[in-house]
């Protein structure tokens, strides 16, 4: 037998770089894999996407709030979308800065791109979240594909600087959630709150966050056994709460005059909000402050991918009746206490603009955000269907239904682009061809003229053309030589 006294040089393998790549790449390398995609995908067409009539005013938010902040106008005060926080604005302001853009197409190219980059961010850390409640990468790769692959909120991360990031920013907090009562440190919770506190800001629906984690905490304090325990859930709850405040009051330039004065004008305003829209609902023509109970869940069980719809009811129906059966999990097991937390999150916000009589307009895109929490949800009842049928036959199907939904939502945002803001699944009634357009708001704030112009542009190539429409912002946004053209 040939021994040999010292091992023979080679080349490493993938097992064996994968052994020198840090647990974090490693452990996630799917979810990685596919974050990188669409990515690369975004690059490719984020300049497919027109400009809002929106996206000027959005803008202008952030920068009253710089000027403001530096010193140098206090226009801020007299203007009233002061109201909104501006904590996407402002960093997306300060990125076009620091990149030296000047032209008014570059500048809100630069926003979309940004914009869709933390839309990915944000459904990573949904998959980080689903990872860490059920161990299994696999079911936490579906959190991602479900919550990046509908055609709604896709369309909308690249334009929509307002409900598609409170969406985003939602499954950070919930994760910094999670991860703070897992850990329980005062880091964690120090994090937690920062993360809770930027939610708030960009959007005061956030906010519901910060009781939900201070009920939480004060059950934990209810059963804690003995009083260092007691001090510790104090010493951390507190951290909490502080960051949180201090998050929301240091990034909010508005609120520094009068934090808790500002703050309730912005709560009033956004809750009784003052100026009225037509809305195109069933057919009918409604003013926003008039729409009807059945408004928001119609949307939502129209537009809502099939499989994500079916499997999200399954997820509440299946948490509400362990609840039932078993209620004092709910008050003791910090898992089942956050399966509350992610259907408190969906169902809480629906709840909130029915008690307020909210104003609600276009779609269901102030809604946005609670389809996060939701797309967790299915994951989540696709958990227990898989704990259900146990058989490899079974689980096997399962996750080939799973897979075979997720090819489909991506073959549809392949076919509608880059108009995936139109998309309306099978249960929307499609009579006639223009049933959907005749009863439904299908535009988004004038997103559909950039299609528009670019087929005028392309079937009168060698023409002068003169569009009548009062968006201007979309004629700015123009290529030099379109808009020579028109």
């Amino acid at each position: 037998m040939l021994r040999l006294t010292r091992p023979i040089p080679f080349t490493p393998g993938l097992s064996s770089l994968s052994r020198l790549a840090p647990p974090f790449l490693t452990n996630h390398s799917g979810a990685l894999l596919i974050s990188a995609l669409f990515l690369l995908v975004g690059l490719v067409v984020f300049d497919d996407y027109g400009i809002t009539s929106d996206e000027a005013s959005q803008r202008e938010i952030g920068v009253l709030t710089v000027d403001y902040a530096l010193g140098r106008s206090d226009e801020l005060l007299r203007d009233w979308e002061k109201v909104y926080g501006p904590a996407v604005e402002v960093p997306l302001l300060l990125a076009e800065r620091a990149l030296g853009l000047t032209n008014y197409r570059d500048i809100y190219l630069s926003r979309h791109l940004l914009s869709h980059l933390l839309f990915i961010v944000g459904g990573f850390f949904g998959y980080l979240l689903i990872y860490r409640l059920s161990g299994r990468r696999g079911l936490a790769l579906f959190a991602l594909l479900f919550f990046l692959l509908w055609p709604r909120i896709y369309a909308h991360s690249y334009f929509n600087t307002k409900d598609v990031p409170l969406a985003a920013i939602l499954l950070i907090a919930l994760y910094l959630v999670h991860r703070a009562f897992r850990r329980d440190t005062v880091a964690a919770f120090l994090l937690c709150g920062i993360g809770v506190g930027l939610l708030t800001n960009v959007r005061l629906m956030g906010m519901m966050l910060f009781p939900a984690v201070v009920a939480m905490r004060g059950l934990d304090l209810l059963f804690a056994n003995g009083p260092a325990r007691r001090q510790h859930i104090l010493l951390t709850g507190g951290a909490f709460v502080l960051a949180a405040l201090l998050t929301l009051y240091a990034t909010w330039p508005w609120l520094w005059a009068n934090p808790i004065g500002h703050f309730r004008e912005a709560f009033t305003t956004l809750s009784n909000f003052p100026n009225a829209y037509f809305n195109l609902f069933q057919g009918e023509f409604i003013y926003s402050e008039e729409v009807p109970p059945r408004y928001a869940p119609t949307w939502l069980a129209l537009t809502y991918p099939p499989a994500v719809l079916l499997l999200g009811l399954l997820g509440l129906a299946t948490l509400c009746w362990r609840g039932a059966a078993k209620p004092g999990a709910i008050f003791r097991n910090t898992e089942v206490r956050f399966g509350f937390l992610l259907l408190a999150a969906f169902a809480g916000p629906l709840l909130a603009v029915a008690l307020l009589d909210a104003h609600l307009y276009g779609g269901q895109r102030h809604l946005f955000f609670v389809y996060a929490p939701f797309s967790l949800l299915a994951v989540l009842g696709l958990y227990w269907l898989l704990a259900a049928f146990k058989s490899r036959p079974w689980r096997a199907g399962l996750y080939g239904l799973a897979g075979l939904s997720a090819a489909l939502l991506a073959l549809q945002l392949a076919q509608l682009h880059p108009l995936q803001n139109l998309y309306f699944n099978p249960l929307a009634d499609r009579k006639t061809p223009e049933h959907l357009r005749s009863h439904y708001d299908w535009d988004y704030h004038s997103m559909a003229y950039w299609e528009g112009i670019k087929w005028l542009l392309q079937t009168y190539p060698d023409r002068q053309l003169v569009v009548e429409t009062d968006q201007t912002i979309i004629h700015r946004f123009l290529p030099p030589a379109a808009r020579a053209r028109v």
